[in-house]
């Protein structure tokens, strides 16, 4: 099968690029480590049969594909699983069985993505939200790997910048086997981008069906006497001088208040404790504080357990907003900016079920405060969320059924 001419010119580009890329692979705090693997060497630790790989990005992309994992392995196909950052890589050995060989996702050079596929020989390649690599996509659509789509978002502005390279991308959306698309209308975005419509359905997100939820809770009426909990989840630098520096004062408010602070990279977590300290805000361990920055990775759905309200980052700045449903299945009053195009059908839901408000940069303090001093309402909002969270849940099965249909008739082949 010849080469297209754009797919040669992605790939003489790409290896042009490399000593470029690879000092910040080596150096940049989300990206170091494992710098082999990013070149395809690395071995594997025990022989492993046509194994299914799936492929996310961060944190968040692996989180969507565990539930994914873990169903695909209890049907007993093996597995391995790639990410690109270092939280990912982290969150994928954290919560995945050791059984599942996890490794650092290789540069879509042409060599090294067939020094891989050599290595691995998988069945199926699975590609959280739209890690689409055209190097990738194009080797094993010439090896006759089916390659999957799952938790698949396409917004308006994404197609337009794909149709500007289409001779490169068309062929890489016309050779998936399969999407499961957020939206409808992520779906007929799908297809116009060159995905046969008879390969697409509409499912929610992976992610929202989380093995190990908390227990319901059993009121409403948690009262100030038990204390109350805020949460800052996901919150990325930009938000940081929008969200932190009126804390202090909310803690002398609230004499009862447990306050947890998750910078979306662990990373900065030293400076926002700097920032706090700074402000007369101390952090634990420091004694009598009350204040917790989270720093490692995959903690964060344990810090909503027992949350009276719940802030979500990533959405009062143009970042796309992170997910809301973690938080709502946790029952606790959730809170978001404006910026929610990565979840909005998920916003949407809260929002007009009464689980979830919009908040502003102006108006974030003023609406926590709010909550806070009313437990009652913050607790009949946190389970309306959590009602929505669980009308959300159960995609995951559903995607597992697809993509057990096109690892089974590929190893039947």
């Amino acid at each position: 099968m010849p080469v297209p001419w754009a797919l040669v010119v992605y790939d003489l580009a790409a290896r042009a690029l490399v000593p470029l890329v690879t000092p910040m692979l080596a150096l940049h705090p989300r990206l170091r480590g494992d710098l082999a693997q990013r070149f395809g060497r690395w071995r594997l630790q025990g022989p492993i049969d046509h194994p299914i790989w799936l492929h996310g990005s961060s944190a968040g992309d692996v989180a969507a594909l565990v539930p994914l994992a873990r169903r695909l392995g209890a049907q007993g196909f093996p597995l391995v699983l790639s990410a690109w950052t270092r939280s990912g890589h982290q969150m994928a050995r954290q919560r995945l069985e050791s059984s599942v060989q996890v490794f650092r996702a290789p540069l879509d050079l042409a060599p090294t993505v067939r020094r891989v596929l050599d290595r691995l020989q998988p069945r199926l390649l699975v590609l959280e939200c739209l890690e689409l690599w055209p190097s990738l996509v194009a080797a094993c659509a010439r090896r006759g790997i089916p390659v999957a789509v799952v938790n698949g978002r396409l917004s308006v502005r994404s197609l337009r910048n794909y149709r500007r390279v289409d001779r490169l991308f068309r062929p890489c959306f016309a050779s998936l086997s399969l999407v499961t698309a957020l939206t409808p209308e992520d779906a007929g975005r799908f297809a116009e981008a060159g995905v046969d419509p008879r390969w697409i359905v509409v499912a929610s997100s992976s992610k929202h069906d989380r093995l190990d939820d908390p227990p319901a809770r059993p009121t409403v009426d948690r009262g100030r006497a038990r204390g109350c909990k805020l949460v800052l989840g996901s919150i990325h630098r930009e938000e940081e001088s929008m969200l932190l520096d009126w804390l202090p004062r909310l803690l002398q408010r609230f004499s009862d208040l447990e306050l947890v602070v998750a910078p979306r990279y662990p990373h900065r977590a030293g400076a926002v404790r700097r920032r706090l300290q700074r402000l007369g805000a101390p952090c634990r361990p420091s004694p009598g504080a009350r204040v917790t920055v989270v720093d490692t990775i995959g903690t964060l759905a344990d810090q909503y357990r027992e949350a009276t309200v719940a802030f979500v980052g990533g959405s009062l700045v143009a970042k796309g907003g992170h997910n809301l449903v973690e938080p709502a299945s946790a029952g606790a009053a959730v809170l978001t900016g404006p910026h929610t195009e990565h979840c909005r059908g998920e916003a949407r839901m809260l929002v007009q079920a009464g689980g979830a408000k919009v908040v502003g940069p102006g108006s974030v303090q003023r609406e926590t405060e709010a909550l806070l001093q009313s437990p009652r309402e913050a607790g009949r909002m946190g389970q309306r969320a959590r009602r929505v969270a669980g009308e959300l849940a159960g995609a995951c099965e559903k995607i597992a059924g697809h993509l057990t249909v096109l690892a089974r008739r590929e190893a039947d082949l």
